[in-house]
């Protein structure tokens, strides 16, 4: 079935427009109408807020250690993390559409904390034929973790956070370890 729209007669040719299928109509209008409103593809993500903080082992600053933030059962907050730069200093990245160093949403959070490192002395080098160079082999240690392995685990670690709503930064965020202490920096920050 085919209708057809008809506007006055073009000046210039004196034809009128062309028919078009009625089925298209509706698919049209719907089209047009999206393009109007928008698809939500350009959103970026849920509201966040930024989070910088500083992470401290036996009085050094702890480079290379990657925070993670998981949210307090019943909380609302969406898992985050961050790498710690060579001062130590982490900003925190939303997981869920999070950009780069934008920040955590609002809520309660646990925090663990990891560095997991291959001491160059545990890489075994194959021999190589003469004028060949040495191909590392597979160390025979495990990796280890720099940081007490109480802090890298969420249901043992006694870090805490709470993300509010502005800037997240100062002494709430600094978290300083000892590692002769597991449980160095307890209580709710």
């Amino acid at each position: 079935m085919n209708f057809t729209i008809t506007p006055a007669a073009n000046r210039n040719t004196g034809r009128g427009w062309a028919t078009i299928p009625s089925g298209w109509l509706p698919s049209m209008i719907t089209v047009g109408l999206g393009l109007l409103l928008g698809c939500g593809c350009g959103r970026s993500g849920p509201v966040v807020q930024f989070v910088e903080g500083r992470v401290v082992l036996d009085g050094q600053a702890l480079e290379g250690a990657t925070v993670g933030l998981s949210p307090v059962a019943g909380s609302q907050g969406l898992p985050a993390y961050a790498r710690t730069d060579t001062q130590g200093i982490f900003r925190v990245t939303s997981t869920r559409g999070g950009r780069r160093d934008a920040g955590a949403a609002e809520g309660d959070y646990i925090v663990t904390i990891s560095k997991v490192v291959a001491d160059e002395a545990d890489v075994a080098v194959e021999a190589a034929e003469p004028g060949e160079r040495p191909k590392p082999a597979p160390s025979r240690k495990s990796p280890r973790n720099v940081v007490p392995e109480v802090y890298a685990e969420v249901d043992t670690s006694p870090l805490r956070a709470t993300i509010q709503r502005g800037a997240n930064t100062g002494p709430a965020f600094v978290f300083d370890l000892n590692s002769s202490r597991a449980i160095a920096g307890s209580g709710k920050r």
